[in-house]
């Protein structure tokens, strides 16, 4: 199983939007997803503050827009 996770913030309807796309693709490509709040950590507030949502699975780390695409590129890689 592959660990994603991803950063994100109360009200971020993109990050909302990846999370849809990742349940879906969780038949195909088991993963257990971790959820971290940017707004908890001033350094990864200013760091993902104009990016969000971002993904990281494995080495791999995608910055919105992100597609369904970029995502199973990723979890291939992952393997």
């Amino acid at each position: 199983m592959v660990d994603v996770t991803l950063f994100s913030k109360t009200g971020c309807h993109l990050c909302e939007d990846v999370k849809v796309v990742l349940e879906r693709l969780t038949a195909v490509y088991p993963h257990h997803l971790t959820e971290i709040d940017i707004t908890q950590d001033p350094v990864l507030f200013n760091r993902y503050r104009y990016t969000i949502p971002v993904i990281r699975i494995g080495e791999t780390e995608l910055q919105a827009p992100i597609t369904v695409d970029q995502l199973k590129t990723a979890f291939k890689a992952s393997r």
